[in-house]
């Protein structure tokens, strides 16, 4: 009879499992590992102090300009700071690769001058953007205690590039700015706790050689590490003619 799967390790269980391999990695992986921390992390304030225990974030949303055109671009700034106890591995690719979109955890809210609210999605663009030589790694960097992780410059025009140098990012969406007014717009990331399982799973679980206990503590540990629901600032931006 096949055995039952053992429980699944949390998002931030497999982070922590591929920087157990870290050693093992090439001296290019590591060097590339230290420049993204030098790159992307900025240090604790000297007079920091743990907001909450644990792992906690605050997201900071800066806009360059509050204001764009119709048809326009928009850029912005997105910082992350770890307001917890403890340590953050942190492993989102659009922070370090700026041709990526944020992933399924992220959602970017608009409100439009009429107030209605709504998702907008990425523009999914066929190339790699400006500001990149070539295509970078994946990101697995840790953010310690009052550390805050900012995302790569990126824009998609050799007109923007300067833009990009100060360290913003453009607004990759498929959504149009067709109308002048005032909008708002805020990033929400989501890091949801694993559910606990039935009792059917936990059965089949411990028929598979996992004790309650361990089924349990997993599940508990999941539920302390998630980040759960965590919302920006909200930005607002007036469109002109």
């Amino acid at each position: 009879m096949t055995k039952p799967a053992p429980a699944a390790l949390s998002r931030d269980e497999q982070i922590k499992a591929e920087l157990a391999t870290f050693d093992e990695k090439t001296d290019r992986e590591i060097a590339e590992g230290k420049k993204d921390r030098a790159k992307l992390v900025t240090p604790a304030p000297k007079d920091f102090r743990p907001k909450a225990r644990g792992r906690k974030i605050r997201m900071t949303l800066t806009l360059r300009k509050a204001e764009t055109v119709v048809s326009g671009k928009l850029f912005y700034r997105l910082d992350v700071q770890n307001i917890g106890s403890e340590t953050i591995y942190w492993s989102e690719e659009f922070f370090k690769n700026g041709w990526k979109a944020p992933g399924m955890q992220w959602s970017r809210i608009l409100t439009e001058p009429s107030g209605k609210v709504l998702k907008i999605l990425p523009a999914y663009r066929g190339h790699y953007g400006r500001l990149l030589k070539e295509i970078p790694r994946e990101l697995f960097i840790k953010v310690l205690p009052g550390e805050t992780v900012s995302p790569v410059a990126w824009t998609s025009s050799d007109d923007d590039l300067a833009v990009a140098e100060e360290g913003f990012r453009e607004l990759d969406t498929r959504y149009e700015f067709e109308t002048t007014g005032r909008y708002k717009l805020q990033f929400v990331y989501e890091d949801p706790a694993l559910l606990f399982p039935s009792e059917d799973l936990i059965g089949r679980m411990i028929a598979g050689g996992l004790t309650r206990e361990e089924i349990t503590s997993s599940f508990e540990r999941s539920r302390a590490e998630s980040l759960g629901r965590v919302e920006s600032n909200i930005v607002s931006f007036q469109v002109r003619p």
